[in-house]
């Protein structure tokens, strides 16, 4: 009798869930207007994509594979990278020969673009598909379409009417990913696309020494095999000879004296990074009076920069050590000279103990 029940429940249970899926909301039947291609580039931030591009698809009869409408969204035509065409635009030249329903496959075809780095610009197709069902109905005008449905490739319905994939329902959307790396190829300024210069000021500064510092750094998630290279330019010169260098493991170490330059020679846009002048009692080692030093990194007080973004423009880290004479205070006393000193003291010991005995002596006689 229990398991009876159980399978009587179980029964139950699996017709709920097949009632519930049944009357389940269907996704919203569009009209000409309101149904709209969708087409979405996704970019990190700081990427900015070339506005050249041309997003392009093809509308293709399922009743006549010669019958096809090729339609396009323009870059400049997409406000916060999402781009729309109503199915009244794509079919509005298109005539229908009687009434009733037709079926359409939507696919993306190759973006074009008028000015395109091939090198160092990608950006991918959206192999989504999906099967556009146009109703076509007499009016007093002549044929119109009256509804408009979409289904996916996997014959679920979407909503034809929404425009807006980054909430996570998609409708009749497609999606690329626009990527582009930086490359500085002029190897005449001496200057790359970060640089990190190092400044020794005041009379007391060292300007001999190897100070640490880290660039640290974050590759765009869209670009997560992006190449990072860099160069160490001695005194801030000779970047066409200077060895370029592949970072890893987002972070770059290295050290530089007064005038000498770090530069980023190779970098995806999107790259997030800082910079840090380590100031350890292991990273200072052999420098005299590294407690009195003051450091300043992009003019305010501090050893360590913001994070930054690297986009259209250069980025910099610009840092000064400075160590005035108000900082040090003379002993008066040369180490050099400390040998003959120790020798006029014992002399000076020596006469002042003959002169006490002398002393002493003439006392008792």
């Amino acid at each position: 009798m229990k398991k009876l029940i159980s399978i009587l429940v179980a029964f139950a249970m699996m017709a709920a869930l097949a009632v519930t899926s049944a009357f389940a909301a269907d996704p919203p039947t569009g009209t000409a207007d309101t149904a709209k291609l969708v087409k979405a580039l996704d970019l990190d931030d700081g990427v900015v994509a070339n506005d050249s591009l041309v997003f392009n698809f093809t509308f293709t009869n399922e009743a006549d594979a010669t019958d096809v409408i090729a339609t396009s969204i323009p870059y400049t035509d997409m406000t916060n990278n999402i781009g729309t065409k109503a199915i009244s635009a794509i079919f509005a030249n298109y005539t229908f020969p009687a009434a009733g329903e037709y079926i359409f496959d939507v696919a993306e075809t190759a973006a074009t673009h008028a000015t395109w780095d091939a090198d160092n610009e990608s950006v991918t197709e959206d192999t989504a598909t999906y099967k556009v069902h146009l109703y076509v109905k007499n009016t007093a005008t002549g044929l119109a379409i009256d509804k408009v449905t979409v289904e996916d490739a996997q014959g679920n319905k979407v909503d034809p009417t929404d425009v807006d994939p980054t909430d996570g329902t998609k409708g009749f959307s497609f999606t690329n990913v626009y990527t582009k790396e930086l490359v500085d190829d002029d190897n005449t300024d001496n200057s790359g696309l970060i640089d990190v210069t190092k400044t020794v000021s005041g009379d007391y500064g060292d300007k001999t020494f190897e100070f640490s510092f880290e660039l640290n750094y974050t590759l765009p998630d869209n670009d997560p095999n992006a190449v990072v290279k860099y160069k160490v330019l001695e005194d801030g010169t000779g970047e066409a000879t200077a060895t370029e260098r592949t970072a890893t493991g987002g972070k770059i170490a290295v050290t530089l004296k007064h005038g000498d330059k770090l530069i980023i020679t190779q970098a995806p846009q999107g790259l997030k990074w800082d910079t840090e002048e380590l100031w350890t009692t292991a990273a200072t080692t052999g420098l005299q009076n590294a407690d009195k030093y003051t450091t300043t990194a992009n003019g305010a007080n501090g050893r360590t920069t913001a994070q930054d973004t690297l986009s259209t423009t250069k980025g910099a880290a610009a840092y000064v050590n400075t160590l005035e004479n108000a900082d040090i205070t003379p002993t008066g006393i040369l180490v050099n000279n400390l040998p003959y000193i120790a020798l006029a003291l014992v002399a000076i010991g020596g006469l002042v103990a003959y002169v006490v005995v002398r002393r002493r002596n003439a006392d008792e006689a």
